[in-house]
């Protein structure tokens, strides 16, 4: 009788170790494949890791040999550079933390991030390989620093650039009448760049509206006075290009030289990258000092693509925006040529 039981217990469970066999190899499948997706994934991170530190690497060694490049021509570009440069370290070093931990959110964040941080590096890159001292040297001497009186006594200064030898000259609507544009100046006086002398000048035009804020003057010297060399055509210039800023940025407070015991105008060059541009608007983020109200903006082919007119608040001058070239060319256009 007990063989009986034995047998027919060994029938009964016959199928259950059938199944559970069955049962057990395809738990050892699924935790072979498990630890193979596991390795295969993590050989993933580990190139993707690996190619990241190689595309870090290779920027941070261009950017460090673009700041070499510059040689103290534009200390503001040198130090955005560097910090920079520390910005994409330090992202990078979090991005692999990030990836030791496993948290997928985070990395999907760090990843953002440090493109964004590389790509900001590599338009400070592009920037640094400008050269600023040759067209800065080719077309400063247009540049002048404009003394406006509204009033008695309440007179405010600003950036003027001449755009033809006979001294037909650009500025903004509201550095000659008020930030209404409402107002007219008693007097206008203009002092070019390393000189010491400031010539009368009048107002020839204002912007129609204030969007453009654009106004032309002319000044009379005998013999005619320096031109900046080119301006651009349409915008000229997209988002990531290098730009380049020649201006008063303190006004009259500028520190400057004397001859004679006069004051000396000598402008300051501040380097940037166009980061937005619209058809009535050109933003640049800066590297330097603040810009001036009136300052030509330059492309990297010396060519003046916009009219600086002010910045963004709360961002100590680093955020600028110009006027397109086209609005100040065509307010221009009637006095080009003519005898004022």
């Amino acid at each position: 009788t007990s063989q009986k039981i034995r047998v027919e217990v060994q029938r009964q469970t016959k199928g259950l170790r059938t199944l559970t066999a069955v049962l057990f190899g395809v738990l050892l499948l699924v935790v072979a494949a498990f630890v193979f997706e596991n390795r295969r994934q993590a050989g993933l991170r580990e190139r993707e890791a690996q190619a990241t530190q190689a595309r870090i690497d290779s920027v941070l060694a261009a950017s460090e040999a673009a700041v070499q490049s510059l040689r103290g021509q534009v200390a503001g570009l040198a130090d955005a550079l560097r910090r920079s440069q520390a910005e994409v370290e330090r992202v990078n070093r979090d991005l692999a933390s990030a990836r030791a931990s496993g948290d997928a959110g985070q990395v999907a964040a760090l990843r953002a991030r440090l493109t964004s941080a590389t790509e900001t590096l590599r338009n400070q890159q592009r920037a640094a390989q400008v050269d600023y001292s040759s067209f800065h040297q080719a077309n400063h001497d247009a540049v002048a620093m404009i003394y406006v009186e509204l009033a008695p006594g309440e007179v405010f200064t600003g950036t003027a650039f001449a755009i033809t030898r006979d001294g037909v000259m650009i500025t903004n609507r509201h550095v000659v009448a008020g930030p209404d544009g409402t107002r007219r100046p008693s007097r206008i006086g203009i002092k070019f760049a390393d000189s010491d002398q400031t010539f009368a000048a009048r107002l020839l035009a204002l912007s129609p509206d204030r969007v453009a804020d654009v106004a032309v003057v002319k000044v009379d010297i005998r013999g005619g006075n320096p031109a900046v060399k080119s301006l651009g055509g349409g915008t000229g210039v997209r988002p990531g290009d290098p730009v380049a800023i020649i201006g008063f940025p303190l006004g009259a407070e500028l520190p400057s030289d004397r001859v004679g015991g006069k004051p000396v105008a000598r402008t300051s060059l501040t380097a940037g990258t166009v980061s937005k541009v619209l058809s009535d608007l050109v933003q640049v983020d800066g590297y330097g000092a603040e810009g001036s109200s009136g300052s030509p903006i330059f492309d990297r082919a010396g060519n003046v693509v916009a009219i600086l007119y002010g910045g963004q608040p709360g961002t100590g001058g680093r955020i600028v925006f110009g006027v397109p070239i086209a609005h100040a060319r065509q307010l221009a256009a009637p006095f080009v040529g003519q005898q004022q």
